[in-house]
C-alpha cells in the first residue's frame, strides 16, 4: 500500500482535515499561550468545537469547507 498511501505526494489518497487554530474567542484565547504543537493539539482535542474544523478532503478531494455556501444533499 506504500504505492497509494503514507504521505502526501501528489497522487497518493489521503484524507485531511484543516483545524482553524483560533475558531472561537475562548480557543483564540488559550492559544496566545501555547508554546508547542504538542500543545496546540492538545488545546484543540480539550476544548473540541465543530467551528475548528475548516475543511475536510476525502481521497484528496474537498468534502466539506467551512465557510462555504451551502448546497443541496446528493441523492
Amino acid at each position: 500500500m506504500d504505492d497509494h498511501i503514507g504521505t502526501l505526494q501528489a497522487g497518493k489518497e489521503a484524507d485531511i482535515a484543516v483545524i482553524d487554530l483560533h475558531s472561537t474567542p475562548l480557543i483564540d484565547a488559550r492559544m496566545k499561550h501555547c508554546d508547542s504543537v504538542e500543545e496546540a493539539l492538545f488545546i484543540q482535542m480539550s476544548m473540541a468545537d465543530d467551528r475548528a474544523i475548516k475543511a475536510v478532503y476525502v481521497n484528496g478531494r474537498l468534502a466539506h469547507e467551512r465557510d462555504a455556501a451551502p448546497t443541496a444533499p446528493v441523492d
